[in-house]
């Protein structure tokens, strides 16, 4: 028995040895190419005994590139210059799952992001002791101020002191006060502020006076805007129209626009909206909406679809979102970079602008820079961050539960630079700004 056996295993290893040879000795029919311009690259493998015959594989011609604006920024810093300093990831290969007794990790202490010069400190008379905020920069002539609101009230930021920092003096003043700290600027940077109306009298738009050095009441001529409040960032158009998300006091929800000069307000589209907009060079409104009869597809955000709105015909299109399973962070912020991509936090982007709405959605490939402990539900979950701006030199700047991080779409890389939420506001000069603490920072990025 056991000499038939072993006769046996040797025929078997035999007709396994013939096939492997017949295998490697195989000439495959050559894969026609796509293009005459395909790439054709040999490919060999060799196994025991024998040497196969090259296979040629013919790949098919690269696809042009889609056309891209060139905005030239001379004399640019390389980023490479300030990548120092980058936190890591609380977790790099896995995280534990819901359930288990877990602690709080330790906090991040950093003095200053790497990279970044101090230039100023907050004058004792103007620090709190509470948030203080970098609301935006305002150019003026040959300088830019900064508006800073410093919280008197731990459970309402709007409740707040305001002053002024100047670029070209270093010197600090005290600011006229808001009826909030929602301020924005219009075309000419002019500086306004938005409010909330319960009771048809009060404006929910109010402009800085440079003669008086108070902020006044805007209201439109039919009086629709006094009866509820902005829910949405403010965007203004070519024509120095504003743009924004209005709801009622009956909860209605729509698209509005506000000119500041004829003082017309007017209702462009109805739906159950986001809190974020945005809008292209040609006035084409960008807005995330809740269609609630919407088909479930495992594929896609499910209930929402992002939607452009063209002004000048009343037109609408709309894209699916793709799926998510976060449900924290800041997954709907949107921003319109120099390239005409349109970024939805670190989820996606898609083509915008002059190219429409559409395409191919591009998943961003995301970091795990943005895992945080939850510290009131007790376990850790990717959070998603809230996207910024983009700065001159093409990196997207992002504001997480963790800290501050920028990103190169152009080397993939992700850079959690300091563990601060400070609000990053760009000047007239492309240089960057953030407060931490009662200190402020600055970046250049141009030499």
């Amino acid at each position: 028995m056991k000499q038939k056996n072993l006769i046996l295993l040797v025929c078997v290893s035999l007709i396994a040895c013939a096939r492997m040879d017949g295998f490697a000795n195989l000439t495959p029919a050559p894969i026609a190419a796509e293009s005459p311009s395909a790439t054709a690259i040999p490919v060999s493998a060799t196994f025991a005994g024998s040497t196969a015959t090259p296979l040629t594989l013919h790949l098919p011609a690269t696809k042009t590139p889609i056309p891209t604006r060139v905005i030239d920024y001379p004399n640019l810093i390389p980023i490479s210059d300030g990548k120092g300093g980058c936190i890591p990831p609380l977790v790099v290969a896995d995280y534990p799952g819901y359930g288990e007794d877990l602690s709080t990790p330790q906090p991040v202490t950093q003095a200053f992001p790497s990279g970044w010069d101090k230039v100023s400190t907050i004058p004792e008379k103007f620090q709190g002791k509470y948030d203080m905020r970098l609301i935006l920069a305002r150019p003026q002539n040959g300088y830019d101020e900064f508006w800073i609101g410093v919280s008197t009230n731990p459970d309402n930021a709007e409740n707040s002191n305001y002053f002024i920092y100047r670029t070209d003096t270093k010197d600090w003043a005290q600011a006229p006060q808001p009826p909030s700290g929602s301020l924005f600027l219009d075309d000419h940077y002019d500086l306004w502020a938005k409010a909330v109306s319960k009771d048809r009298v009060t404006s929910i738009l109010y402009r800085l006076d440079e003669t008086t050095n108070l902020f006044t009441p805007v209201k439109d001529n039919a009086n629709v805007l006094s009866d509820g409040e902005i829910t949405s960032n403010i965007k203004i158009d070519g024509g120095g129209r504003f743009w924004f998300i209005f709801k009622d006091l009956w909860e209605k929800q729509a698209l509005y626009s506000f000119d500041p000069k004829t003082l017309e307000a007017k209702p462009r589209l109805s739906g159950d909206f986001d809190k974020y907009i945005e809008m292209d060079e040609t006035n084409g409104m960008y807005i995330q909406q809740y269609v609630s009869n919407q088909q479930y597809d495992s594929t896609q955000r499910w209930g929402w679809k992002l939607m452009r709105y063209d002004p000048n015909n009343g037109l609408t299109e709309s894209v699916n979102i793709p799926f998510t399973s976060d449900s924290f962070g800041d997954i709907s912020s949107m921003y319109l970079d120099h390239e005409e991509r349109l970024w939805l936090s670190d989820l996606v982007w898609y083509r915008a602008g002059s190219y429409g709405l559409g395409g191919v959605p591009h998943i961003v490939v995301r970091s795990p820079i943005f895992i945080d402990y939850i510290g009131f539900l007790g376990y850790y979950s990717w959070l998603r961050p809230k996207v910024l701006f983009q700065s001159i030199d093409g990196r997207l700047w992002y504001q997480s539960s963790r800290g501050n991080a920028w990103f190169d779409r152009t080397t993939g890389e992700w850079c959690l630079f300091t563990p601060h939420k400070s609000n990053i506001v760009e000047d007239s000069h492309h240089n960057l700004w953030m407060l931490i603490g009662n200190d402020i920072f600055t970046l250049s990025l141009t030499q």
